[in-house]
């Protein structure tokens, strides 16, 4: 169980660092805010795991938290030197929410009833918004990434 609270710390981390540096480029407030947002958000989340109890935490079942993708090693791969790499950073950031969400909420399913599983259903439930809110900025800036980005 320690090493998955680990691993979540590692990726929620990686996330804030990730938008801060998209926010870092963005020429709008508006899409700046954005980004400054779920840094916050992620570096919250990092902070709950990191006070997590975990003699709290009861599982009920191990069955398959095996599956979980919180259980391999992360691999921060991306650095923004150009337009391309924040197009890819938007869409590597929206399939990681979704895989933090999905995770979160496999483990949900077997945490005991208590403190420790609804904090976990919070971050599942924000993981989740994230993605929307990402594919939402991504629909918005299809035509205009030029624009809206300033890499130099």
């Amino acid at each position: 169980m320690r090493v998955i609270f680990e691993n979540a710390i590692v990726r929620e981390t990686a996330a804030h660092h990730k938008y801060l540096q998209l926010a870092k480029f963005a020429k709008s407030n508006i899409l700046k805010k954005i980004f400054e947002t779920l840094a916050a958000e992620e570096l919250t989340h990092k902070e709950l795991f990191s006070k997590m109890d975990l003699t709290v935490l009861k599982i009920v079942s191990k069955t398959n938290l095996t599956t979980l993708n919180l259980l391999n090693e992360y691999e921060d791969k991306l650095d923004i030197t150009d337009m391309q790499d924040i197009k890819n950073a938007i869409d590597l950031a929206i399939k990681e929410e979704e895989q933090a969400y999905q995770d979160y909420s496999t483990l949900i399913k077997y945490l005991d009833f208590g403190p420790g599983r609804e904090s976990l259903q919070e971050i599942a439930k924000q993981e989740l918004a994230h993605k929307h809110i990402l594919q939402k900025t991504k629909q918005k800036l299809e035509n205009n990434w030029k624009n809206s980005f300033d890499i130099s």
